[in-house]
């Protein structure tokens, strides 16, 4: 199995709310830089700081330049995109919807979580989140077959994962391009092995942990298909508890 950094891109149009707020919470978790667009090619930049999912609702910082504070809230509409690693994903801000606001005793702007992410995402690399509490553990082994530090994945495609692991973990081998031994152990899957490439390791300090991107090396047809099962079983359970979310 092959894949290109350089693959070609389809939109993914999420419109689910738990698909929604799990990109949200992968654009914050790697500090993405928010880009919002407004008439006559004015762009401001800005970060994500809190989602409130019970309020549908999340806060972003003060833009840069600084005079676009005031001119935002009166816009007419907004475009806001982010860039992430899988690539670039774009959103509407209705009018009158950004408001400023206070955070941790600092000033932000709220506005509501989007209906509808229009996501650029290659298309030989659909990438599937897992929902909160049910991440597989993943393991990085040494040589000899024992392991060195454990993770837990935050998503999975048929050509790379990205996975969190506690600060205090040994991170000589989180350098670019450093190839890992992996061991997958999705419930209700056999677990297995395959390796991998680091392509990003990503500090986050708040939850004092790193983010690991990697991109999958001479996959073998065995684990090609158990990533592909991987894969679609990730989707079946969003498919149920977004149901199970509509019945209720």
């Amino acid at each position: 199995m092959s894949s290109s950094a350089d693959g070609d891109v389809e939109p993914q149009y999420l419109t689910v709310p738990a698909e929604i707020y799990m990109h949200l919470v992968r654009l914050q978790k790697a500090k993405a830089v928010l880009m919002l667009s407004m008439g006559g090619g004015q762009r401001y930049r800005s970060s994500l700081l809190q989602i409130d999912r019970q309020t549908g609702r999340m806060a972003i910082d003060e833009v840069v330049p600084l005079d676009g504070n005031n001119l935002l809230r009166h816009a007419p509409g907004l475009t806001m995109s982010a860039q992430s690693d899988a690539g670039p994903s774009y959103w509407q801000i209705p009018a009158g919807t950004l408001q400023g606001g206070v955070l941790d005793g600092l000033p932000c702007h709220w506005l509501p979580l989007p209906a509808e992410i229009r996501y650029m995402q290659r298309r030989r690399s659909f990438r599937a989140s897992f929902l909160i509490g049910q991440a597989p553990p993943l393991a990085i082994l040494d040589e000899d077959g024992a392991v060195v530090a454990e993770g837990e994945m935050l998503d999975v495609s048929e050509h790379g994962c990205r996975f969190m692991i506690k600060v205090g973990a040994p991170l000589e081998w989180a350098a670019s391009r450093q190839r890992l031994q992996l061991r997958i152990e999705p419930q209700g899957l056999t677990a297995f092995e395959v390796a991998g490439e680091v392509r990003h390791a990503v500090e986050l300090n708040r939850q004092e942990a790193f983010m690991i991107g990697i991109h999958f090396l001479q996959v073998e047809p065995a684990v090609s298909r158990r990533l592909s099962q991987l894969v679609v079983q990730v989707q079946r359970e969003r498919r149920r508890q977004q149901l199970a979310m509509d019945l209720d």
